[in-house]
């Protein structure tokens, strides 16, 4: 009987914990947490909860948010102001009052509040009617689904900040940070052209993704980034074009980049100026109409550039850079940018010259080569060259047109045999003349054709100068055999 009591008794006692533990789960100590309330996850993990409140601020903006989470915050031993648990910010609306003479909902920097590495802190679907500044708060940040007029985030040392499906007008603006994540994604922009600006801030990551604005303009300035990816907007209708987006880094030091804008009749760029790149860092893209190296002199070994897909061609626009360490195929997916200056031009295509020289990439040198010839001529010199022999590259072509040349004269000579023998009186000419059988008639013009056309001298003494036409005629023979045997000549020496 009395085991059956004190079973009795604990069950009752574990019911009555559960009965206790779930009602703290929804209203524990709303006095002691201020507007917050408190909730204890399955497993035991702490998290605070503010819903569906409506909060006005005044003229003391300066650390709004470090007021709010007061209550939650304990100091650590070093004097610092710390958030052990995590915290909701839900389907508030943040509203000025009539006090209120600025235009963001503002923290300081004086105010130095972080959330610890196990918590993380959540601002998710409330409505700002003034824009959303953050300084001074650190750790893990979630600012997902909100309104806000622009968001701007400054001077956290360390954490990460997650900021997605936030609908917004035209700005975010982050600068002065040390976080190890940035992440930007499906963000609705309403005006017509977005600015993303990054500046002073060191990451270990940043992915920007599926953001969605007429025209997105992205500069980061004076940023340390290990690893930076981008990605356009997924297309949801196949009706759908892509929006155009400039990527403009500054001052920046990177290892790997890899933007993928989708494919669209639309501008996509990307620009470093004067930036640095680690040992053996990778830049990959695709779908991007002009990539710019300005001012880059500071290229660690082993850089990869890998450009677009097939059949679509970027500029490569190249000012005041070193070119040694950067390594890439210079293929159909590149066509160097021709800058007004014509000198400017031309040193960098000598230096890539001389690059793809060195690094022994004969297909890379050749189309540089190429194109360099077509810059300095005009359209009739490059079709010439282009017939020929294919810019110097397909040599065989020069036999093709010799011996295109010597039938079409020696066809000419066939049907004018007599005006043509009173022209140039050589041995053969009787002999010619007699011939009945016209293959072997063909055959001796030919021949008598071949040495005009192969000579390097012509005997005066059998030239006749009665017909200017024929005359003429004659040396046209000559020259363009000249002209032949000039580039079988050249061919053969550089083999």
């Amino acid at each position: 009987m009395k085991i059956v009591k004190g079973v009795s008794l604990f069950l009752f006692l574990i019911l009555g914990l559960h009965i206790l533990n779930a009602f703290g789960q929804k209203v524990a100590s709303r006095a002691d947490k201020g507007k917050f309330l408190y909730r204890t996850l399955g497993t035991g993990e702490a998290r605070y909860l503010l819903k569906g409140d409506t909060l006005e601020f005044d003229n003391g903006i300066c650390g709004y948010f470090g007021r709010l989470l007061k209550p939650l915050i304990r100091e650590d031993k070093d004097g610092k102001l710390m958030l052990d648990s995590g915290f909701f910010i839900q389907q508030c609306l943040f509203r000025q009052n009539a006090k209120t003479v600025s235009s963001t909902l503002q923290e300081c920097y004086t105010l130095k509040l972080r959330v610890g590495p196990k918590a993380q802190g959540y601002l998710a679907e409330n409505t700002f009617d003034q824009a959303l500044v953050i300084s001074g708060l650190s750790g893990k940040l979630g600012i997902i689904g909100n309104n806000i007029p622009y968001f701007f985030y400054s001077g956290a040392r360390q954490g990460s900040l997650d900021f997605q499906q936030n609908k917004i007008a035209s700005l975010i603006h982050i600068t002065n940070i040390r976080n190890s994540n940035l992440d930007l994604t499906h963000n609705l922009f309403s005006l017509d052209t977005a600015r993303i600006i990054v500046n002073g801030s060191r990451f270990d990551q940043v992915l920007i993704s599926g953001n969605d604005a007429k025209h997105m303009q992205m500069d980061f300035l004076s940023d340390t980034i290990e690893y930076f990816q981008s990605f356009g907007k997924l297309m949801s209708d196949s009706t759908e074009v892509e929006k155009p987006q400039d990527h403009n880094f500054d001052h920046s030091v990177l290892r790997t980049v890899y933007i993928d804008s989708r494919p669209g009749p639309v501008q996509q760029t990307i620009k470093f100026t004067d930036c640095t790149f680690q040992p053996d860092a990778v830049i990959s893209f695709s779908h991007t109409d002009t990539i710019a190296f300005i001012d880059c002199n500071h290229t660690g070994p082993g850089l990869r550039l890998y450009g677009t897909e097939k059949n679509r061609t970027a500029i490569l626009k190249i000012r005041n850079t070193d070119l040694t360490n950067i390594r890439f195929d210079y293929d159909r997916n590149f066509k160097l940018y021709q800058w007004p200056d014509m000198e400017v031009t031309s040193t960098i295509y000598e230096q890539l010259l001389v690059k793809f020289s060195v690094e022994k990439r004969q297909r890379s040198y050749q189309r540089v080569d190429i194109e360099y010839f077509r810059y300095k001529n005009n359209a009739l010199v490059n079709f010439l060259a282009l017939i020929w022999w294919n810019y110097g590259y397909d040599k065989w072509y020069i036999l093709v047109w010799t011996i295109g040349f010597l039938l079409v004269f020696s066809i000419i000579n066939f049907l004018n045999w007599k005006s043509v023998s009173e022209t140039y009186a050589a041995e053969s000419n009787r002999a010619i003349g007699e011939t009945t059988n016209l293959p072997e008639r063909f055959w001796k013009v030919f021949i008598y054709t071949s040495i005009i056309f192969f000579s390097l001298k012509v005997d005066f003494e059998k030239l006749s100068f009665k017909k200017t036409g024929a005359l003429t005629y004659f040396f046209a023979i000559y020259l363009c055999g000249l002209l032949c045997l000039f580039f079988i000549a050249n061919a053969i020496l550089r083999i």
